[in-house]
């Protein structure tokens, strides 16, 4: 998927880029794998979302690095440290998310962006709502 796009404002697809990684991480701890490809995407749909919150300069460098602390897990296969690092990036995303003032309900699907939400709508399928085959990392 291509997603070098303008960025996204939107908290309530935050929130459900946010659940895949959590999806994503929960089944890397449960001894499964996930595709490359797809980490690799929901990591450039976290990068739209920078210093969309209302973040001092050292929490946005804390977020860029732990985001690319994650890619380079993601590229080099190393499991633990893209589990470690995606736990504490989604922490400290749906941190902001929650003190940002313009949040809206978060399980909402959104309006904006419909092929951000088609491909979400099947990483959700495979990451949070099922337990689809899953290959490489």
């Amino acid at each position: 998927m291509e997603y070098r796009e303008k960025p996204i404002g939107d908290p309530a697809i935050l929130g459900r880029v946010l659940s895949v990684l959590d999806g994503m991480v929960k089944r890397m701890e449960d001894g499964g794998r996930i595709e490359i490809m797809d980490g690799t995407t929901i990591l450039g749909l976290l990068r739209l979302f920078g210093g969309e919150f209302n973040q001092t300069q050292p929490e946005q460098t804390v977020e860029q690095t732990l985001l690319a602390v994650v890619e380079v897990a993601l590229k080099t296969k190393r499991a633990s440290d893209f589990v470690q690092g995606s736990r504490r990036l989604s922490l400290m995303l749906r941190h902001h998310l929650d003190m940002d003032d313009t949040t809206v309900d978060r399980d909402a699907k959104g309006s904006g962006q419909p092929e951000i939400q088609a491909y979400l709508s099947s990483l959700e399928q495979k990451y949070v709502r099922g337990n689809g085959p899953a290959a490489t990392v």
